[in-house]
């Protein structure tokens, strides 16, 4: 994994790491599993068919995985829906997905590359 890749978009590999108990091949293993991460795709579900409940247990989801593994896009875009969700602006919030949206797909494609 190209760490020093990932540090230069953005991610925190260092608190990740730190978090992981400085061990890199179960952060590696994760950070990984992240481009696969059901909790985005079961947000992706939950915006389509309007299910609010779904959608705010989904984002928060992924913005604890996202938060732990130092994906800082996908943290703070997922950060700023939850808050539309849990204030009451639904359709604000369901503006915001594309946001996390693209800051997933971007994160899964700098990862992919960090893993070449």
């Amino acid at each position: 994994m190209d760490y020093e890749y990932l540090r230069n978009h953005n991610f925190d590999v260092d608190g990740a790491v730190e978090r992981f108990a400085g061990k890199t091949d179960l952060y590696d293993k994760y950070i990984k599993l992240f481009t696969e991460e059901d909790s985005y795709f079961n947000l992706e579900d939950a915006v389509a068919n309007l299910d609010y409940v779904n959608m705010e247990l989904h984002v928060h989801s992924l913005k604890g995985l996202a938060g732990n593994l130092g994906v800082n896009s996908v943290y703070n875009a997922t950060c700023i829906m939850l808050k539309e969700i849990r204030t009451g602006d639904k359709e604000k919030a369901l503006n915001l997905f594309k946001f996390v949206e693209e800051e997933f797909l971007l994160a899964k494609k700098m990862i992919l590359k960090a893993d070449s």
